[in-house]
């Protein structure tokens, strides 16, 4: 082909593609809205609970959390 350089090196080749992800242990968001006031005082309520947003919310709800968390470790 015109305008090629025979002394460039060849491309590398690609890396395999990634396994597919199962979205079933993907996390899912729950997402509402509050004014400032409201939000600062459901985090203080949640700190009191436990130092994680997540394990104090279902605490707080009274929903048994899994142990260990499948998708980041972490314990809940």
């Amino acid at each position: 082909m015109p305008g090629l350089d025979p002394t460039t090196p060849p491309i590398p080749a690609l890396p395999a593609p990634p396994e597919p992800v199962h979205r079933a242990t993907l996390p899912h968001a729950l997402t509402f809205f509050l004014t400032v006031a409201q939000r600062r005082a459901v985090l203080a309520s949640l700190r009191r609970l436990h130092r994680s947003r997540e394990t104090a919310l279902l605490r707080a709800l009274d929903i048994e959390a899994t142990t260990p968390d499948r998708r980041n470790g972490r314990r809940t």
